[in-house]
């Protein structure tokens, strides 16, 4: 937390472009204004003639400000800021939702990594149970591969309607068997690769070689 140190604060946001921020009453969370933002949104930075002096709450990434509220038994923040457009970096187990989030992401581009969750929050419906994936982990995964399959290493199959080389971002460790939603636990991969990942006779062989040729994964 930065009170009234803007200094520190801007040190942070140097180091965190996928973090998260809620700005609320001076050292405490206050559970009628929680408030999501980038670090660098430029409604939250200053507030040049306020009269009241701003906390500034900062979380590594969306997931881990969502587990600290609810763990302190405060809502949900909000993601509907226009200014930073945060609603990007929020976590969803919608595919839609997702993609959209992903093309925002891709098209501003990236200073650093983005954390990602080593717990993504299983949501059950109807019949399955669905995962909620961290937008920045699919974009940032993507925007490394820069249109190849990093397992074949060949350019991908066709361009999407957003003019972007069609690439699936696949988890090693499969979040079903709770693998982390992580950059050190995702890849891009051509269609064919990726079915060949979860279903070909020698995937025991595919995954051992992309184990190998990506030295971000971790086991």
């Amino acid at each position: 937390m930065f009170y009234n140190d803007e200094e520190g604060f801007d040190n942070w946001i140097k180091s965190h472009s996928f973090g998260i921020v809620i700005n609320s009453s001076p050292g405490r969370l206050n559970p009628s204004y929680v408030k999501a933002h980038r670090p660098n949104c430029g409604s939250i930075q200053r507030h040049a003639g306020a009269t009241t002096v701003y906390s500034k709450h900062c979380f590594d990434s969306a997931s881990e400000a969502i587990e600290y509220l609810r763990s302190e038994d405060l809502p949900t923040p909000s993601f509907g800021c226009p200014t930073c457009k945060v609603s990007a970096l929020e976590p969803t187990s919608d595919p839609r939702q997702l993609a959209e989030s992903v093309e925002k992401l891709l098209a501003k581009g990236f200073a650093s990594a983005p954390l990602g969750n080593r717990k993504p929050l299983h949501v059950a419906a109807s019949s399955t149970t669905l995962v909620q994936r961290d937008p920045a982990v699919v974009a940032w995964v993507l925007a490394q591969a820069n249109g190849k399959c990093e397992l074949c290493t060949t350019d991908a199959p066709f361009l999407t309607s957003k003019d972007r080389p069609y690439l699936e971002v696949h988890h090693v460790r499969t979040l079903a068997s709770g693998g982390p939603d992580t950059i050190d636990n995702t890849v891009a991969l051509c269609p064919n690769c990726h079915r060949s990942m979860h279903s070909s006779k020698f995937k025991d062989v595919l995954l051992e070689q992309i184990y190998g040729r990506l030295a971000r994964l971790v086991r």
